[in-house]
């Protein structure tokens, strides 16, 4: 209830890091600030966190000597519009009238990531004729862009210190779509968050309508690589949808290149094919149920760069997009942890920490699963907050494996070998 302008952020040391009010819930398109008679404020801050631990920040009200004075724009004055969303390491320019993705820069490197037309939202018609139309994607009949009467919503396109936004409307059919598409900060993931109100209905002998994304890339794929569980899949291309866990990237005929990801948050279906990965996002089958897909949808997906093309390295960028940090509102308390502490932190390596676990059997223990991602003889070199009593090697059903490679234990850091390709318990 305080004065918005003044409110200021630090971290656990008092230093003030910067931080940006969602104006007007813009990015939801909740109304603004209010929810069942509370008031409130959605604000957005670059924190950092150790691995598998916490870090303690303070939102506060600053001195008015501490504020800056800012002076606003003329409103009289117009100016080309220009949707451009930009940070250190991604540019992203999206088109005025369609809002397509037409160009999305590595400014590391100047080259262009985005072929084609741009990258987009489509409607699918898919042929029924297999049948079984809840499990089985049919062909491609027709394939239309979603890209016109497009509307930009009030106060749209947001430049922040923290994010930068643009989020717009399409109604197509009988349906209507809303989208944020976001970059954050020093973030190599440019983000769509989307609700759709879908209206279409599947019906036998006149096909099954798809919402769909597609992002058309500006070089040439040798294969695509998959996440499943435990490891990733290389695949050729192929115009059928694939199961993936989260995340579908190109793999490009040069090497050395940064590679280019499409991760979901929900939604498991990629078809990558043509020097282009698509997203199917929802379905109107019609068998066995007739309108199992009617209704509002929410869900999110994002065009990650990353650097190389190392699986662990791949599904460490899935795993940072998919497992968002986790933010608990606490008021001011006496407390004898520190403010900002560590878990435990896996050194850098081709071994990807897949889970975290108490034992089944309960007691004082701890239950890792790790694997290998990139087919090299690796060892999984974690550091805790303070040193464990002992470490052993486990089968999936947590007993204690009597023979085969030590683990080593050296203050807090546990040292575990594993072979190529290799699922550990430890």
């Amino acid at each position: 209830e305080g004065d918005v302008k003044r409110l200021v952020v630090k971290d656990a040391a008092g230093a003030v890091v910067p931080h940006q009010v969602l104006a007007n819930e813009a990015q939801r398109f909740f109304k603004a600030g209010e929810y069942w008679g509370h008031t409130y404020l959605r604000v957005l801050a670059p924190v950092t966190v150790p691995g598998l631990g916490c870090a303690t920040y303070t939102v506060g009200e600053a001195v008015p000597v501490d504020l800056d004075v800012s002076l606003p724009n003329d409103w009289r004055v117009e100016r080309p519009e220009a949707f451009v969303l930009e940070n250190g390491r991604l540019r992203a320019e999206f088109d005025t009238s369609s809002c397509r993705l037409r160009s999305l820069l590595d400014k590391a490197s100047g080259e262009e990531l985005v072929g084609g037309d741009g990258a987009g939202f489509r409607r699918v018609d898919e042929d029924d004729a297999k049948g079984m139309t809840a499990w089985t994607v049919g062909r491609w009949m027709k394939v239309r862009s979603l890209h016109e009467g497009v509307r930009v919503a009030a106060q749209g396109f947001v430049k922040g210190p923290v994010r930068q936004s643009l989020a717009f409307e399409i109604a197509f059919d009988a349906s209507k779509l809303k989208a944020v598409v976001s970059l954050d900060r020093d973030s190599p993931v440019l983000r769509w968050d989307v609700s759709c109100e879908w209206l279409e209905v599947g019906r036998k002998g006149a096909g099954i309508p798809q919402l769909n994304f597609h992002l058309p890339l500006a070089h040439e794929t040798r294969s695509y690589r998959y996440d499943v569980p435990f490891g990733t899949v290389d695949r050729a291309p192929a115009a059928q949808d694939l199961p993936a866990s989260g995340w579908a990237a190109a793999v490009g005929k040069k090497a050395g290149r940064r590679s280019v990801m499409l991760v979901a948050g929900q939604k498991h279906g990629f078809r990558c094919v043509d020097d282009a990965i698509s997203l199917t996002l929802i379905r109107s089958s019609f068998d066995p149920d007739p309108y199992p897909e009617l209704g509002e949808h929410r869900f999110d997906f994002g065009i990650c760069l990353v650097e190389g093309a190392s699986s662990a390295v791949l599904a460490s960028a899935g795993a940072d997009y998919n497992h968002a940090f986790s933010v608990l509102s606490v008021a001011p308390h006496a407390g004898t942890l520190p403010k900002t502490q560590g878990f435990v932190e896996l050194e850098a390596g081709t071994v990807v920490l897949a889970a975290v676990k108490m034992p089944e059997e309960g007691g004082r223990r701890l239950v890792l699963r790790l694997y290998e991602a990139d087919g090299k003889e690796a060892t999984a070199v974690l550091r805790f907050f303070r040193a464990p009593s002992a470490a052993w090697f486990a089968d999936l059903n947590e007993q204690r494996v009597p023979t085969g490679p030590a683990v080593r234990v050296d203050g807090a850091t546990v040292s575990a070998p594993l072979a190529p390709h290799t699922m550990a318990t430890l």
